[in-house]
């Protein structure tokens, strides 16, 4: 073969080979392209699975946990109700304690059941001893001293002194026997 053909052969080669170098590129892009784009929506479809499973999740979550809350506020609210009645008619607050402790013990859920008297002094207690306390600076006990209703009285979350632990208060109003504020 001589140097010409040679020359002329690789212009065929080489003008061929660009064509289908450009055609091989541009099916590479168009499939990469392709694959691109379908890994994009599996990922976007699994991350809308998940975010739908965590939404399931999360409701889940707090719907146990409001169930929870109103069974410890019912569980409260009964007892509570039943510390004022025996209160309102004796008068005597050891004495509640004393027939509770009887019968049984604190219902599950609740952290202590204190008697405090209208100055706000602690009267009795059950639960976890604590040394006599003042309250009237309390949120639930200027709620109770100031309206006339007896009714259950949920405070802000709190963190109690002698405990440490971060506790929601749940009081209800005594009356004394001539209907005037008695406690909580």
């Amino acid at each position: 073969m001589n140097n010409q053909t040679g020359s002329n052969l690789q212009k065929v080669v080489w003008s061929v080979d660009r064509n289908t170098l450009l055609i091989i590129c541009l099916f590479g892009i168009i499939i990469i392209g392709s694959i691109w784009l379908y890994v994009w929506s599996m990922v976007e479809t699994e991350y809308q699975a998940e975010v739908q499973h965590m939404e399931r999740e999360g409701h889940n979550l707090a719907k146990i946990f409001e169930e929870r809350t109103r069974r410890v506020i019912g569980t409260a609210a009964f007892q509570l109700a039943e510390v004022k009645d025996i209160y309102e008619q004796s008068g005597k607050g050891n004495e509640i304690f004393v027939n509770l402790m009887k019968y049984g013990r604190l219902a599950p859920g609740l952290y202590n059941l204190d008697l405090y008297d209208e100055s706000g002094t602690l009267m009795a207690t059950m639960g976890i001893l604590r040394s006599p306390t003042r309250i009237l600076q309390q949120e639930y006990f200027q709620v109770h001293a100031q309206q006339q209703k007896s009714w259950i009285f949920v405070g802000k979350p709190v963190v109690d002194p002698q405990s440490s632990m971060q506790t929601f208060p749940v009081s209800m109003r005594i009356n004394k026997p001539e209907n005037s504020f008695g406690g909580v």
